[in-house]
């Protein structure tokens, strides 16, 4: 069984699911309650069955993990609950109890959606003592934003990051501190970072990047180094549209970047193959839309030679429609 559960205020949600977990079963069972002193009660369901309740848990103890008991909806059946803690390297890491400075309490779950409390300060304590106050300002929507860890410079030790705000759009900006070894103590990330909105990291190619947003109608990725303390743009690329034929219909097909292995790359393609044909990847002409004549920036077929040896794809000819940029 693996179980993750989120302490806001004296709330308490999460899910659990029997291993070996999948995507798809990862929140199957889900968790909602309340602290009760040293432990809590906790109403279980089952997220893909109408919400239908399906026990309860009564913990007695979060020591070193969860000892209590679970109860089923009738109370006829009881199991004991001993589920022992996990911690990745980042977590052991971390040896700081976080506690969060806002105006108000969150609102209890189910009550609607109301003005969310404004959180002022992340504050780290150990052992009972403040250590190190981080001044921010995070609002969420109808939630409070909680901060977690990632390793943001890739030096192996646990960095924070907090969303600031829920936009309109998908690129969601982010307040991030480093943790300084020197110090024992975290720092403000540099402008580079603290500037890429909904920024990943992938550790094993050193690469920070982001999936972003500039209009309805372009979506892009961009990749980032560390140099020299700071980040520095390596790649930017962003979607454009396809023209195509299907019969007789003319349709223009979407084409967007993904971040795959260190690279951006263009899954969906028209490459050239060894005759000199050319061939379409992961496109299906009938799911574009039909071409309605309109104008639109970014209109033109790439031409791509296929990854050989291990190596990316190229581009190698870019055919532009007259008029389009």
């Amino acid at each position: 069984m693996e179980v993750a559960l989120n302490r806001t205020a004296d709330g308490l949600s999460g899910g659990y699911c029997y291993q070996p977990c999948r995507a798809e079963t990862r929140r199957q069972l889900v968790l909602n309650g309340r602290m009760r002193g040293e432990g809590a009660v906790l109403t279980e369901r089952d997220s893909g069955d109408g919400a239908a309740e399906t026990g309860t848990w009564r913990i007695e103890s979060f020591e070193k993990g969860i000892t209590g008991t679970w109860t089923s909806p009738n109370g006829k059946r009881t199991l004991p609950l001993a589920l022992s803690q996990i911690q990745d390297d980042l977590e052991v890491r971390f040896p700081y109890e976080i506690r969060l400075l806002a105006d108000a309490l969150p609102e209890e779950e189910g009550d609607g959606c109301h003005t969310p409390p404004l959180v002022s300060a992340i504050r780290l304590y150990k052992d009972g003592v403040l250590i190190q106050s981080l001044e921010t300002e995070s609002q969420g929507t109808c939630s409070i934003f909680k901060p977690y860890l990632i390793d943001a410079n890739f030096d192996g030790w646990p960095d924070l990051s907090l969303a600031m705000f829920l936009p309109a759009g998908p690129n969601i900006p982010h307040q991030t501190w480093l943790y300084d070894v020197a110090t024992g103590r975290f720092v403000d990330a540099p402008a580079g970072l603290q500037d890429i909105s909904s920024a990943e990291f992938d550790p094993v190619h050193r690469i920070v990047y982001s999936y972003w947003r500039a209009s309805c109608c372009e979506h892009g990725v961009s990749t980032y180094r560390w140099n020299g303390g700071d980040l520095e743009e390596v790649d930017t690329q962003s979607s454009y549209l396809l023209p195509l034929m299907d019969g007789t219909e003319r349709r223009r097909c979407y084409i967007m970047p993904s971040y795959i292995n260190g690279e951006i790359e263009f899954a969906s393609r028209v490459e050239q193959v060894s005759d000199g044909s050319l061939k379409l990847r992961q496109i299906d002409p009938k799911s574009c839309d039909i071409d309605s004549g309109a104008h639109y920036e970014r209109t033109y077929i790439d031409i791509w030679q296929p990854s050989q040896n291990g190596q990316k794809p190229t581009l190698c000819e870019r055919k532009k429609l007259p008029g389009n940029k």
